[in-house]
């Protein structure tokens, strides 16, 4: 996806990693006993197609495909493009914590395949990857509820910056088939991090359109998503997420912003075993 979509886009599908993770069997294989790693983990397989900005505050949107793919060991050890690779465990009855790390493929100034970016962004230079390293903690209010705390530090490129973000999220089991999860979020930046998305230096404002800005450290945005999952089978299921994301904060007078709200949204067909 995130050959599809920036970092901070990702954030509109905050429903895709977090919402059905309220209700999600993945969290049980956490506790289950120490086995080997290809018999006893847990994979999930999939592919769909993404709607989205082509990059945060654009009013251009894009389709692409997504590819869904994580693993899970019984050790807590996961493997996901979306989330990267790290290990996350069960505290007790209420708590999850996952430490991992990922990667920020960052923000073209032309028009990409599949990458995040635009022509309209000429001028401003592109915007590095980095490798980021990754912290959650989620507090389980009720078995279907959840309270997650995140945080994205960049370890390379590190003008990128730390971004973190509040989430509140919950899973209604409509039947033993379909679960309808919906999720909050507040989104924050430091300065780097702001500035990086949403600022334009001086040296940029010179060779681009934009007038100069700087964007402070603070809240960046608030996202809503709803997230529907259908079990078609014991293994097969389908998800329709969608999402809308409103600029505001630091970053609500940005030049860089067509526009202070994006929407988004993702089907994939899944297969889990």
């Amino acid at each position: 996806m995130r050959t599809l979509l920036q970092r901070n886009t990702l954030l509109l599908l905050t429903g895709l990693a977090a919402a059905p993770a309220l209700a999600d069997p993945r969290i049980d294989a956490i506790t289950t006993g120490v086995g080997d790693w290809f018999t006893e983990s847990e994979y999930t397989l999939g592919a769909g197609v993404a709607y989205a900005p082509k990059f945060a505050g654009s009013k251009d949107y894009q389709f692409g495909p997504y590819f869904n793919v994580h693993m899970l060991t019984p050790q807590g050890i996961y493997f996901d493009p979306l989330q990267g690779v790290g290990w996350q465990t069960q505290i007790g009855e209420q708590f999850v914590l996952s430490i991992g790390v990922g990667y920020d493929f960052g923000r073209a100034e032309t028009d990409k395949d599949l990458g995040a970016g635009s022509d309209r962004l000429k001028g401003m230079g592109d915007v590095k990857g980095s490798v980021l390293g990754t912290t959650s903690l989620g507090f389980m209010i009720t078995p279907a509820t959840m309270f997650t705390l995140s945080a994205e530090q960049a370890l390379s490129n590190r003008d990128r910056g730390l971004s973190w973000s509040v989430q509140l999220g919950h899973a209604f089991e409509l039947s033993e088939t379909d679960t309808i999860g919906l999720a909050g979020s507040v989104q924050l930046g430091d300065s780097k991090y702001n500035q990086t998305y949403f600022g334009v230096t001086q040296a940029q404002s010179r060779t681009s359109r934009f007038k100069a800005y700087e964007a402070g450290s603070g809240i960046n945005s608030y996202t809503a998503t709803v997230n529907w999952t259908h079990k078609w089978t014991k293994n097969w299921n389908t998800d329709l997420s969608a999402g809308v994301t409103q600029f505001a904060g630091e970053v609500e007078n940005s030049p860089l912003l067509d526009t202070k709200t994006n929407y988004s949204a993702l089907l994939t067909l899944n297969y889990t075993f």
